[in-house]
């Protein structure tokens, strides 16, 4: 994939999602709340497997209207949604599938 490429991409993803001070390509956020700490290490493997692996991605993504909601990982190239559920209902999951823009998997841990 070369840059031209790839810079569309990313203004493609960007009119998607918010992107800005808060979340940046390659960094992780995650939630201060300390009953996620399972939730925020998956995170943080996922996250360091697609560095190692030079696959970019983003954390903790909030989404433009009309779609709305966080993602945990998105990975811009591929326009692919990770999500990392723990105690997440199969309703709860379902609702992301449909009002997400992407298509999304799901990480049981």
């Amino acid at each position: 994939m070369n840059t031209k490429e790839e810079a569309e991409i990313y203004a493609y993803v960007g009119r998607k999602v918010k992107l800005g001070t808060c979340t940046h390509r390659n960094c992780i956020r995650l939630s201060a709340n300390k009953h996620h700490d399972k939730h925020n290490r998956a995170i943080i493997e996922r996250a360091l497997e697609y560095l190692y692996l030079g696959i970019p991605f983003y954390t903790e993504v909030e989404f433009r209207i009309p779609w709305k909601g966080r993602a945990d990982i998105v990975l811009p190239l591929t326009q692919e949604i990770i999500e990392i559920v723990n105690t997440e209902s199969k309703e709860s999951i379902e609702e992301k599938r449909k009002k997400y823009p992407w298509k999304v998997t799901v990480v049981e841990i």
